[in-house]
This record gives structure tokens, sequence and C-alpha cells, in this order.
């Protein structure tokens, strides 16, 4: 039986204040929680009905058998999951090479967690191992996020940064570009691209912070198709122009 205080403090976890506090954070639904006790995250807890999730080893008394009135009370979902739990929040370090050779996703105010949460399966989805994150974007271990990453978040590294220092430090590096989505930019189809390189994508309202444009040394723009009947939408949604630009550097 799930007590009162554990209720409570599940679901303070909710605000990223009490996340930071007992360094857990929770995640729901069966795919989700599996995904992620088959990585490297450390299991606090789980609360479920019965078989709904496989654990191996220790992983065994970490399992609490719960109702589905239970579940109800701690779910953060209008109908809850039949699985809920809390793993630890990971400490990542990233290495300068592991940037300077590969491809990596650098959001700048990314604030709406569903738009988080879909870029970190893009990345997963496209092999990206990175992403850097500025010190105002939503945070990923915000619920809505964690279940809007189904699962990627536990094979993709978010970082949190200065994102203004780590693109300075690359800035000058032979054969690494930092790649910027722009409105204005150039087509992104006609462009010559590199394998290695860094690309920022801003705000969903207001772009790409204007401290950070000095240290971009390539625009690209997503181009729409210019036919009769075509709607002339004003943007794209920032997880969507991500999938686009990263589908283009897959090709490479």
């Amino acid at each position: 039986m799930l007590s009162k205080n554990r209720i409570s403090l599940i679901k303070s976890l909710k605000m990223g204040k009490y996340r930071s506090k007992e360094g857990l954070f929770v995640a729901e639904g069966k795919k989700c929680i599996q995904e992620l006790l088959d990585s490297d995250f450390q299991l606090h807890s789980i609360y479920a009905l019965e078989s709904s999730v496989q654990v191996k080893g220790n992983q065994r008394d970490k399992v609490h058998i719960a109702t589905i009135n239970e579940l109800s009370k701690i779910s953060f979902l209008s109908s809850p999951s039949d699985a809920l739990a809390l793993f630890e929040i990971p400490k990542y370090v990233y290495e300068s090479d592991d940037v300077s050779n590969r491809f990596s996703i650098a959001l700048d105010g990314v604030r709406d967690p569903g738009n988080m949460g879909t870029i970190i399966r893009i990345a997963d989805w496209f092999g990206i191992q990175n992403i850097f994150c500025s010190t105002d974007c939503v945070d990923i271990f915000n619920p809505k996020c964690i279940m809007s990453t189904m699962g990627s978040i536990s094979r993709v590294k978010v970082h949190q940064v200065n994102l203004s220092d780590l693109l300075s430090s690359f800035k000058e590096k032979e054969g690494f570009d930092i790649y910027a989505a722009d409105m204005d930019g150039a087509d992104l189809r006609s462009q010559k691209l590199s394998k290695a390189g860094i690309l920022v994508m801003g705000n969903e309202s207001n772009g790409i912070s204007k401290n950070l444009l000095p240290l971009v040394t390539q625009n690209l723009g997503i181009k729409g198709l210019d036919r009769e009947g075509a709607t002339g939408a004003e943007s794209l949604n920032v997880a969507i122009a991500t999938s686009i630009i990263c589908y283009e550097f897959s090709r490479l």
C-alpha cells in the first residue's frame, strides 16, 4: 500500500525544484520504463500492476505492486498507465572529442516539453548522441518531456550548458561548422554540409538569441515548395524543422 508520504514525494516531482532536491524523475508507461530499465539509468522504485514490467536481479526488490486506484493518485496522466517508476537523474560529462568529431544539436530556449521530447526522439532516430541545452530550456526531466521521448532519453545524453561558451570553444576548429536554422538562411538543399558540427535550434517564438548569432558559421533555411495553392504557412514547428535538417545531415 502506498503511504501518504510516498504519494506526496512522487507528486512533488512534477516541480523542478523537488526533482533537483531528491535527484529523481518520474517515468510512466511500460515502454518508456522498460527502455530505462535496460539502460544505464539507476532505478529507484517502480509502482505497477502485477507483471507490468520485466525487471532483473536486484531490481526486483524495488518493485511495488499497486492498485489502479493507487496509480491514479500518483500518475501525471489523465488516464493512468499501468506502471510508474522513479529513476535517479544522471549526471553527464562530455569530452571535447565527443563533440568535435560528431554531429550534435544545441537548443536555445526551447520551452515546450513536447517539442523537447520529440527532438530527443529525433536525435535518437538519427544516431545523434549529444544534445546541448541552454539554461533557459525546459527541464528534460519534466514528466511531460520524459513521456514524449518514448524511451529515447535512455540513449541520448542531454547536457545543460552555457551555449555561448560551448559554441565559442568550437568556432575556430577546422572542419567543424556551427549551423543555425534561420527563416532567411540559405536553402538547406543547396548547401555543402559537413559531418562534424553543431546545429543550433532556437526558441519557438523568438528564434536564436542575438548573442549566439556571431558564433554561427552557416545559416540554413528550409524553403517550402513554390507552387500554386501553397498555403504560405508562417513557420515550421521547431521539432519538425529539426527533423528535416537532421535528415539532410544523415545523408552525408
